[in-house]
This record gives C-alpha cells, structure tokens and sequence, in this order.
C-alpha cells in the first residue's frame, strides 16, 4: 500500500468510519495479502468463499446485507478481539492471537473488495 493510501487506511481507523465511505483506501496487494490470510485462519468456520457454516453458525461473510452494515471497526474488532457469545474467537496478536492489526486490515480489505 503507498504511504498516502496507508495514512488514508490510519485516518480512517481513527475515525472509526468504513473504506465503503472512501473506495480506493484498500489495494490489490491488501487484497492479496487478506486472501492469504483468510485461507488460513479463517476459511475453516466461514467457509472459502465466505458462504459461512451453519456446523458452528458462522455466519456468510459475502451477504450484501452484513457488509454494508458492517463498519470496518465492527469487524477490526470483531477479527482482532473475537465475538463474545459465540464461537468466533480472537486473532488479534494484542491478545495472543497471530494476527498483526495490518494483517487484520488485509482480512478487511478482501472482505471489502467482495462488497
């Protein structure tokens, strides 16, 4: 990601608001990179596609209804510190999790790039 995109990408997290608010914020190579990462670590419950898995309720991450109402705070944290409730757990390295917060941004930069 170019220097200004990644500032764009920090600024936004700050702000709390969503990159559906601001296209372009997300690159093909933060495509590329949250693809990778969502083949290993969360492709397993959400399915490879995204179709979800009703076995542990996960649900589809590729629905219209749940991206456009998904903030990407909602799903920073949700990926980062898991869904308290339910089977999502937390990947966030802050909590000993493997994900980095810029591997986070690569899971939410694919999942953007499906809206």
């Amino acid at each position: 990601m170019p220097t200004s995109a990644a500032a764009s990408a920090g600024a936004l997290r700050a702000q709390g608001t969503t990159a559906q608010d601001h296209p372009g914020v997300y690159g093909a190579a933060d495509v590329e990179a949250g693809s990778r990462l969502y083949a290993n670590q969360c492709a397993l419950c959400h399915g490879p596609n995204g179709e979800g898995y009703a076995a542990d309720n996960a649900p589809s991450l590729v629905s219209k209804t749940f991206l456009e109402s998904a903030s990407d705070v909602f799903l920073r944290t949700s990926i980062a510190r898991g869904r308290p409730g339910t089977a999502m757990a937390g990947y966030g390295a802050d909590i000993g999790g493997p994900l980095s917060p810029r591997q986070v941004d690569g899971i939410i930069a694919l999942l953007r790039s499906r809206d």
